[in-house]
């Protein structure tokens, strides 16, 4: 079997970015690993840093962070679904709709899945910081093809 080359990691992990819509998925839906990746993005705007689809490219390096366990996509899902339960409960205005829905607000993981958010939000920030970074570096030490911003 042929090794997988750059391009091509990086050509179907925007694909799967393309198709998968959502701002939280779940990593097996990647196309390889984060790390590979990530380590395909930064080769290829270190080899080209003043490519045409670098922007796209950063946001993309910061956007493998928001592929997520089976564990915290279920949680967040769950999370999600309780929320609109018990929002459509508290909106019929009976007493005791008002009283099941601060019920289940109360049983639900909010602060586990407020956490995996924060987690991720302050993840692809780092991320994103990290590989702007780099392209920075490689203007200000004079690398062919890049352009400062």
């Amino acid at each position: 079997m042929k090794p997988v080359t750059r391009r091509q990691i990086i050509h179907d992990y925007l694909q799967t970015l393309e198709l998968l819509k959502s701002p939280v998925r779940i990593d097996w839906e990647l196309p390889c690993s984060k790390r590979d990746i990530q380590r395909a993005i930064r080769e290829e705007l270190l080899e080209n840093p003043a490519s045409d689809i670098r922007d796209q490219l950063e946001v993309a390096y910061a956007e493998t962070e928001s592929f997520i366990s089976v564990e915290e996509y279920e949680l967040l899902s769950r999370f999600k679904e309780t929320c609109s339960v018990a929002e459509r409960l508290a909106r019929s205005g009976t007493p005791g709709d008002i009283l099941a829905s601060s019920r289940l607000m109360e049983r639900i993981c909010g602060e586990k899945a407020v956490k995996v958010l924060e987690r991720i939000s302050q993840a692809m920030r780092r991320q994103l910081d990290s590989i702007r970074s780099l392209h920075m570096m490689a203007a200000s030490i004079g690398l062919k093809n890049a352009s400062p911003t």
